[in-house]
């Protein structure tokens, strides 16, 4: 098992993040932390800035014990150089000894012709490991591996995955930046599956069944998605759902009290979606994000490319009001956005482990003043920041008809309550709690 860590690192991990390293090996079945503190206690590698690192003496070492398995690239155990692949594809000897197969397209400048690719996946039955980056196989793919562990292809061309795939052994599914329009049909099963990421996936339409063990879920930017099969509400294991930007998702799954161990729910720019519902208590539930204003940074890549996103969650009215006893852990709520949520509703304040609260819309008319006076003295909120409230009215305090742009509250280090800017008026700090 060291071997095959120490050959992984060499061939293709040399300066990943160490995080994201140790997931892909213990998703291929390795003890990452074993192998990895054995294979730094012999010094052969280390860790810098959070990356793995060794001498480049050791990274040859490594490729050419890969490289003696056999003359033929197709007879070796991992493939890593555009022109062994190719020499695989183009003469037809793709065997069963590969393993493991990293392929990114723009680190060739040269323009390859995938078409036999297929062809020689079929031939590849133990390969426990595909990354492809930036390939398009013009004909589709009929064929994947049973024994794959982890696939991760970025811009996948096909609509579907093969229908003969039967991944039994996957753990983590990425398929970001791609033409599919739908997993696959019918049963599969999927014990071990922990992963799904397709953001960006606009042709998405439906979602399949999802499987018990699934922890996390990754949809965002699915322009197209409709559809989202109810086993969703039951994952017992999800630990996040990102449904962000979905503005074709009209309607969500109820939210049942299996989803014991979901911690993160965003739905930002979600502008269809009428009615969330929540049924028990989701007792793990510490952030939730709603409305569309949620742009955030992200790495470029020359296959993401930018989307016109609707700026109103215009069907959003309420909050639901009876249903926040079954978020007593949330921590983190933001609601940007909403043009018709009028008011926040009481039980809000009642979240005793609520840290930090933003809110953003254009005609939210009512804030309990007994919230900022005694809420935020009381309980745990650190930050509540509200913007473009240009009709906000607090209770209890006669307000003049001036324009409100945007009141922030922070809670300092003496849990004393500050307000930026003075808009509440003569308002009083809250006493320290």
């Amino acid at each position: 098992m060291v071997k095959e860590i120490f050959l992984d690192i060499a061939c293709f991990f040399r300066g990943e993040m160490k995080y994201r390293v140790m997931e892909i090996l213990e998703n291929c079945g390795f003890d990452a932390g074993i192998g990895i503190s054995v294979l730094m206690d012999k010094s052969l590698i280390t860790i810098e800035f959070g990356k793995f690192q060794m001498h480049d003496l050791l990274e040859e070492m490594g490729r050419e014990i890969i490289r003696r398995e056999s003359t033929e690239p197709g007879k070796r155990s991992r493939l890593w150089l555009c022109e062994d692949l190719l020499h695989v594809l183009t003469n037809n000897t793709a065997t069963e000894a590969i393993q493991a197969i990293i392929l990114k397209s723009f680190e060739d400048e040269r323009v390859w012709n995938y078409e036999a690719f297929p062809k020689a996946l079929s031939k590849m039955y133990n390969l426990r490991l595909l990354i492809i980056i930036g390939v398009r196989i013009p004909n589709g793919l009929d064929y994947l591996s049973n024994n794959l562990r982890y696939l991760n292809w970025i811009g996948y061309s096909s609509k579907c995955l093969p229908s003969s795939f039967q991944p039994e052994k996957l753990v983590e599914l990425t398929l970001p930046s791609g033409k599919i329009e739908y997993l696959w049909e019918g049963i599969k099963y999927l014990d071990k599956l922990k992963y799904i990421d397709l953001r960006f996936s606009t042709k998405l339409i439906w979602t399949p069944e999802f499987s018990g063990s699934l922890e996390r879920l990754y949809l965002g930017y699915c322009i197209n998605l409709v559809e989202i099969h109810p086993s969703l509400g039951k994952l017992s294991r999800l630990i996040v759902l990102d449904l962000r930007f979905c503005y074709s998702l009209s309607n969500l799954p109820s939210m049942s009290s299996k989803m014991e161990s979901l911690e993160v729910l965003n739905l930002n720019g979600c502008s269809k979606l009428k009615e969330i519902e929540f049924e028990g208590i989701l007792k793990s539930l510490s952030e939730l994000y709603l409305g569309e204003y949620a742009f955030e940074c992200y790495a470029t890549h020359p296959l993401l490319y930018p989307f016109k996103y609707p700026f109103t969650s215009e069907y959003l009215k309420c909050l639901p009001t009876n249903k926040f006893d079954s978020l007593r852990s949330l921590g983190n709520l933001s609601v940007f956005g909403p043009p018709k949520l009028a008011k926040l509703p009481e039980k809000l304040w009642e979240l005793k482990h609520l840290m930090d609260f933003e809110f953003s819309g254009h005609v939210m008319r009512e804030i309990s003043h007994s919230f900022l006076y005694r809420y935020l003295s009381h309980y745990s909120v650190r930050n509540l920041r509200i913007f473009q409230l240009f009709k906000l009215e607090v209770y209890g305090y006669d307000e003049s008809a001036q324009q409100r742009s945007s009141i922030t509250l922070t809670k300092k280090s003496n849990n004393i309550i500050e307000l930026l800017p003075t808009v509440l008026g003569d308002m009083p700090h809250p006493r320290e709690s």
